[in-house]
């Protein structure tokens, strides 16, 4: 039974999907309560911002895509993204006692690498967010041997910490720090402070 306040009180679980950002759209135009997560072993059609294509091997990495419905104007959406971000950061700092970096504004590195990206996607009603779909891909249980073209660029948990990591507790983790985080956004913190007390770069409101 799911112990989550908001973030994950209602999970689905996939071997192979196309997009889990997509069957969370699907939901949400259905009338979908905020709170859902859909994850999946496999994406044959994940993304990244830009449209680009973002496919990893099956069972190797967490590709978790969630529901939102912020009190938000569009123009705050960042916030969104802010608030992944720093939920990637403090699990990958406490949970794994590691030194990430946050970098405007969807990425999260490890040693100069880019280990974790976050792609918002939203629907606007009016003046006011409908609902957002916060997705997030970390690499986990795979080396960047695989993608030698990629290896000066990109890692994953297991080439950092030479071993592999159970993907459940790991998910359980970010679950955890999703709430908390959205917890302060929804109680009006925009998290742009601590947002840049754990980032070298410039970002935005």
């Amino acid at each position: 039974m799911n112990t989550f306040a908001l973030i994950g009180r209602r999970i689905e679980r996939h071997t192979v999907v196309d997009s889990t950002n997509d069957l969370v759209a699907a939901a949400a135009q259905r009338g979908e309560p905020e709170g859902l997560v859909i994850t999946a072993d496999e994406q044959l059609a994940g993304r990244g911002r830009f449209g680009r294509k973002w496919i990893v091997p099956r069972g190797t990495s967490l590709q978790i895509s969630v529901l939102l419905r912020p009190p938000l104007k569009p123009l705050a959406a960042a916030r969104v993204t802010r608030m992944a971000a720093l939920a990637l950061h403090e699990m990958l700092a406490h949970h794994l006692r590691l030194a990430p970096t946050l970098k405007w504004p969807n990425d999260v590195f490890l040693d100069g690498r880019k280990v974790a990206g976050i792609l918002l996607e939203s629907s606007v009603r009016g003046d006011a967010l409908e609902y957002v779909i916060l997705g997030i891909g970390l690499n986990v249980n795979y080396t960047m041997r695989v993608y030698p073209e990629l290896a000066a660029h990109a890692t994953t948990l297991q080439d950092v910490m030479g071993s592999e990591i159970d993907r459940r507790a790991l998910e359980d983790a970010l679950l955890h720090e999703l709430n908390r985080q959205y917890q302060k956004l929804l109680y009006g913190d925009d998290l742009l402070d601590a947002y840049r007390a754990r980032s070298g770069a410039r970002c935005e409101r």
